[in-house]
């Protein structure tokens, strides 16, 4: 296996390519580009990834450990399937300024993580732990979320999520008005 320790990679363009046996331990990645990727037994360990796309990458026996992502596009990323065997750590620290299409948290431990201010397009979370998560300010277009830990998680100023409050623990979460009424949409109740 091929290891990188505090390496910058800057402007890769990796397109429908084979990425194996390599180890990633505190490398920045900048400008890069992933499309269509194939990454296979690798693992990213405190890496930061920033001004980066990522599109259709597939995982397979790749860890990632507490990398943290700073204005970078995310598309279709399943994040359960990255979490390192232990369930400990968790495959990411930070996302900053980020867009996330079509990702999917299942069974995660996100108690107090902040999500807050980036932009979640159709992503899905499910059987997560978000106790205490911030998702102030977030952009949350059709993210659904179902049999979720919520209490005193914060949706202050989150916009378009999908809640359903019968499957959720909510209990002393904090969302904004007029937002907030979305949640009587799962109860089936009709507002005039």
């Amino acid at each position: 296996m091929q290891t990188y320790e505090e390496k910058r990679f800057e402007t890769l363009n990796l397109e429908s390519t084979l990425l194996e046996d390599a180890h990633f331990i505190e490398c920045t990645f900048s400008h890069c580009n992933f499309f269509e990727l194939k990454i296979k037994n690798c693992i990213f360990d405190r890496c930061s990834f920033c001004s980066c796309t990522c599109a259709g990458t597939e995982f397979q026996y790749t860890d990632f450990k507490n990398n943290d992502f700073h204005h970078c596009s995310l598309v279709g990323i399943s994040w359960d399937e990255l979490k390192t065997k232990n369930g400990i750590t968790l495959p990411f620290t930070a996302f900053e300024n980020c867009v996330l299409k079509y990702n999917y948290f299942v069974k995660l431990k996100l108690n107090q993580f902040s999500f807050q201010g980036n932009v979640m397009e159709e992503c899905y979370f499910e059987d997560c732990r978000l106790e205490k998560a911030n998702f102030q300010g977030c952009q949350l277009k059709n993210t659904k979320f179902t049999k979720n830990n919520l209490a005193f998680s914060d949706f202050r100023d989150a916009r378009d999520y999908m809640i359903d409050v019968q499957t959720n623990k909510v209990k002393n979460a904090r969302f904004s008005y007029p937002e907030a009424v979305n949640l009587l949409t799962g109860l089936g109740i009709i507002l005039d």
